[in-house]
């Protein structure tokens, strides 16, 4: 059984059973719940945590108090409720009286027993310790929803409460770490990009946890490798979240990672920090995207683009949900500038073989190529324009996710005078730019790179500190309801998550590749934007619509096999 927190006086806090607490002091009259809830915050619950207890479990009380008197049953408990409940990093301990024990020496009953000693719960035949952690939410949600149907003992009824409440303290006086997961790819064709994602968050948790933590406890991270796998970050996140009990996820780079997540972390409640530049067309509770959306990457790059190279394009990239959405958008503003698309070629994600596009390339010759090729993709594209004896001079490429640890692995001398579009660059002169890119270096080597998506990943844990900071809580909503309007100062400058799209306010850049893998930047907007995902080329319903066609046209998945 996990220890309780002490007491100022260094004993052990005598607690009377909860049950009898309940019978003998909340439903008696003249009854006290605030002197119930001080005492809940002397054995370690905080104030918000206790804030929302009270209000879903007074009208709890008031309700078994009344019992057939009264007019309206409460509310199903709250996600954070039956998270208490389900007890996933201890288990239950249920207060229990024996006869001839006095209140201090209560016995604790496991959950399972509370379900089979209960006559009226009993039928239910269920014992959730035999149950896989990620099925005892779903069972328990639905008992609570009829358990006041069934529940018509008031010793039942305070059973239940009392297994939440005790869980409730249990959990705050033991929980020393902030557990978050960290799901990237680690292997496959998109590990390129993501294992210096991993670096970054693992440096910004060593940084909070190194000047005291947040909120007097330790970050705890937990890494997992996606695999550049849309059903593998599924899987995992479900794990991270119902086998590891994270408060927040980290992860993901292509939009189908994102999208794979997505129904996870809001069929569960948690929330996924998503540290990519994509195609806007959607907004979750459950996710903080803080990396740029539509308005604030592709399409003030096309503008600069049609301004100051010239008028016709050509459109590759990887075949799945993000390259195929920003194209589309990409394609109206282009006609809305009076542009052309001379082509628009796409290979399935992780494909090596582009000789054909760059033969079509060579024929319609484009002033420019816009390029949403991923992962290690980008080395063969690269080096088979080359071949083809396609310089930047002559046909220069704009890309949207190539970026300073990309042009390594390419060589900067296959792709000097070629341009990206993203919001922080290695080379960006500030001195907390120089900072950061100094412990980076110093943490994992003197020849590595920041890029946006590092830095991107990076700030994302010092917006979710913050957050557990001004909730003073590492519940999921207190963390997102803290999260919304938050402002850090970031390598790249000042970023703000809105609190209208969970999106983060960046500011547009447009850099050019140099000898040595940094970029000359050649272009900023005066300040950051506020982000916009969804483009007006379409209304919120076509948007979704066409999503929805490729995801059907993939055979329900999120990019093509």
């Amino acid at each position: 059984m996990p220890k309780r927190k002490q007491s100022t006086n260094g004993k052990k806090k005598q607690c009377m059973p909860l049950t009898q607490f309940f019978k003998e002091r909340l439903l008696c009259k003249g009854g006290h719940f605030d002197q119930y809830c001080k005492e809940l915050k002397e054995m370690g619950m905080s104030p918000p945590a206790i804030k929302r207890f009270r209000s879903e479990i007074e009208p709890l009380l008031k309700y078994i108090a009344n019992g057939s008197k009264a007019k309206q049953k409460p509310k199903p408990l709250s996600n954070w409720n039956l998270g208490i409940l389900l007890g996933y990093t201890s288990p239950a301990l249920i207060p229990k009286s024996q006869k001839g024990n006095s209140h201090s020496e209560a016995v604790y009953w496991h959950p399972s027993e509370v379900i089979r000693t209960h006559t009226s719960l009993g039928v239910f035949g269920i014992d959730i310790t035999k149950l896989p952690h990620g099925k005892r939410r779903d069972v328990l949600h639905h008992f609570i929803n009829i358990s006041f149907n069934f529940c018509n003992s008031i010793d039942c009824q305070l059973a239940l409460i009392s297994w939440m409440a005790a869980q409730a303290i249990e959990q705050s006086a033991e929980r020393d770490t902030i557990k978050v997961g960290i799901l990237h790819s680690l292997t496959g064709t998109m590990a390129i990009s993501e294992r210096p994602l991993v670096d970054a968050l693992l440096m910004a948790i060593d940084e909070i946890n190194e000047s005291g933590g947040v909120t007097g406890q330790q970050i705890e991270p937990i890494v997992v490798d996606g695999a550049s796998d849309w059903d593998t970050f599924a899987e995992e996140a479900e794990s991270l979240i119902t086998q590891e009990g994270v408060s927040s996820i980290f992860g993901g780079w292509t939009s189908a990672s994102r999208k794979a997540m997505k129904p996870v972390v809001e069929k569960y409640g948690n929330l996924l920090w998503y540290p990519l530049q994509y195609e806007g067309l959607e907004e979750s509770a459950n996710i903080m995207y803080t990396g740029a959306a539509p308005n604030q990457q592709v399409l003030p790059a096309v503008d600069w683009a049609f301004k100051n190279i010239g008028k016709t394009f050509f459109l590759v990239g990887s075949d799945y949900v993000f390259p195929r959405s920003a194209n589309e958008i990409i394609k109206a503003r282009i006609a809305e500038l009076g542009g052309k698309v001379v082509g628009e070629e796409y290979e399935v994600l992780g494909g090596r073989d582009f000789r054909s596009i760059v033969q079509k390339i060579k024929r319609t010759k484009p002033s420019m190529i816009l390029s949403t090729i991923n992962g290690d993709s980008n080395i063969a594209f690269f080096r088979q324009l080359r071949q083809a004896g396609i310089a930047p001079t002559d046909i220069p490429t704009m890309s949207f996710s190539a970026a300073e640890e990309e042009i390594i692995n390419i060589g900067p001398k296959n792709v000097a005078g070629d341009f990206a579009a993203w919001n922080y660059f290695q080379s960006l002169s500030s001195e907390k730019n120089r900072k950061f890119v100094k412990n980076f270096q110093k943490k994992y080597g003197k020849n590595r790179v920041t890029d946006d998506p590092i830095e991107s990943a990076y700030f994302s844990v010092y917006l979710f500190a913050r957050a557990v900071e001004q909730a003073d809580s590492d519940d999921v909503i207190d963390i997102r309801n803290a999260a919304k309007g938050l402002v850090v100062y970031a390598p790249e400058g000042e970023v703000l998550i809105d609190p209208e799209t969970q999106h983060t306010y960046r500011t547009p850049l447009i850099g050019q590749i140099r000898d040595d893998g940094q970029f000359d930047i050649v272009w900023s907007a005066d300040e950051p934007i506020k982000p916009k995902p969804y483009p007006t080329y379409k209304s919120k319903k076509e948007w979704h619509a066409f999503i929805d066609n490729l995801y059907e046209g993939w055979g329900k998945h999120w990019a093509r096999d």
